[in-house]
């Protein structure tokens, strides 16, 4: 059976969609509507940004691109295949950008929780907030490789004549998006870890713990193959775009299970089963 990439696209949308918004039940659960917070609006943007970067996903096998073209091919185009090109085009500029719009949004809800479960000791909340300027400084820097790497913007979407590989195939943007996206993870996942040796808990909810707070290796792991596979690979749209579905699909589970964790607790659904009698 030959291998779609839209299948699997919807497929890894669909399960990772179901654990973000599985999030937000058992956040309006716990909170009420209005107990909502910061984390929650950044995880309802990651979503959207989530569904946009499928759609665009969808739409670039509809009307193709000029990634994969060269100075001979491009000219080569009919002219009447040009303005579909031309969309396709812009909407791969544009899924960069809800890529990134994405990921960094998921670092923000786990940013906000980290720092609210050390509320109280200044030393944790001024890493916190330390690494929440990092995180957005590296999203700053991310965004302006992917726009300024091809100038005038407009280029990036040009057909006749080849604008050239920058303005195309954007090898840069892999290594920069790369480089910062597996630092801002591994500053994050470090975050909480302190505040894990010292609380005083059973060594297991200790081990539960290091999972949920070191699950972000798994994020790691796909932006790493994300970035190895697409640059071996790199006039081939189709690979680039499959490893970055598969990044996004683990880092909205791995960010939506300590908000779904509450929902696993008696107390969650037994409250007065708790209070004594």
């Amino acid at each position: 059976m030959a291998y779609s990439l839209l299948a699997e696209t919807f497929t890894e949308y669909g399960i990772a969609l179901s654990f973000l918004l599985l999030r937000f039940f058992a956040r309006i659960k716990m909170v009420g509507i209005r107990g909502l917070q910061l984390g929650d609006a950044f995880a309802a943007a990651a979503t959207i940004f989530y569904s946009l970067m499928t759609a665009g996903i969808y739409l670039l096998e509809e009307y193709g691109n000029n990634i994969g073209l060269t100075a001979q091919t491009a000219m080569e185009v009919p002219d009447s295949k040009v303005p579909d090109l031309i969309l396709g085009s812009k909407l791969a500029f544009l899924n960069w950008i809800w890529y990134l719009c994405f990921l960094w949004c998921l670092k923000g809800v786990l940013l906000d929780l980290y720092y609210k479960i050390g509320t109280g000791l200044a030393s944790h909340e001024r890493v916190a907030v330390a690494m929440g300027v990092f995180t957005f400084v590296t999203w700053l820097v991310c965004v302006l490789t992917h726009v300024c790497i091809c100038l005038p913007p407009w280029r990036s979407w040009q057909i006749k004549p080849y604008p050239g590989d920058n303005c195309t195939i954007r090898g840069p943007n892999y290594i920069v998006i790369a480089t910062m996206n597996c630092l801002t993870d591994f500053g994050i996942m470090l975050i909480p870890m302190p505040l894990l040796f010292k609380v005083k808990v059973h060594w297991s909810k200790k081990l539960v713990l290091g999972a949920f707070f070191g699950s972000g290796m798994f994020v790691i792991i796909a932006t790493i193959l994300r970035a190895y596979y697409s640059l071996g690979s790199i006039s081939d749209l189709p690979i680039a775009l499959g490893w970055a579905d598969r990044e996004g699909f683990v880092a909205a589970i791995t960010v939506s299970l300590p908000g779904i964790k509450p929902l696993f607790s008696k107390k969650t659904w037994f409250p007065e089963s708790s209070q004594p009698r």
